[in-house]
């Protein structure tokens, strides 16, 4: 994806109802490979999560939020997914048990070229876009992302999109 393209609001979506179970579920399942040791786990929801989205837009913000927790909890055993719905929205969380994100970096880590200790990680240091990308395409579709972490306890990543409306539902 063109970052420039994100940068002057020139993203093309191809936005069609979208129940986000199966599609976090193949996500995970086909990000599994890569991961350095971690089991990556699934809680399915119990009713369909459905929202309007574009599915390839959305697979990549599910790939670039597990890719970030693999690179950056390196020999830790789990990351763990999950995917929610309130009245309103759907939430998919990324959470990992690595070294955490310091309190400073919490605020920027969603800007262009933004890398948390790239030292850390010698020969793994990506772009910087991964979240940038994952913030944009998620702004696109009406929604937003934040993370939450303290140092040494891991990092979350929450996904909120609106539900569909003749969809909206709740999920215990």
């Amino acid at each position: 994806m063109n970052a420039t393209r994100l940068q002057t609001g020139k993203l093309e979506l191809d936005l069609a109802p979208l129940d986000l179970g199966p599609l976090v579920a193949r996500t995970v399942e086909m990000v599994q490979v890569l991961a350095q040791g971690q089991t990556i786990t699934y809680a399915t929801p119990t009713k369909p999560v459905m929202v309007t989205g574009d599915a390839g837009r959305l697979e990549q913000v599910v790939v670039n939020l597990l890719t970030s927790a693999i690179t950056h909890a390196p020999g830790t055993e789990r990351i763990a997914v999950s995917l929610h719905s309130d009245d309103r929205t759907a939430a998919v969380i990324v959470r990992d048990v690595g070294p955490g994100i310091p309190v400073e970096a919490l605020e920027t880590i969603f800007g262009r070229f933004v890398q948390v200790n790239p030292h850390e990680r010698p020969g793994r240091a990506g772009l910087g876009l991964g979240l940038y990308i994952a913030r944009e395409i998620i702004k696109a579709h009406g929604g937003t992302i934040t993370a939450d972490s303290a140092p040494g306890e891991g990092a979350t990543f929450m996904v909120r999109l609106p539900l569909l409306k003749d969809a909206r539902q709740r999920d215990p």
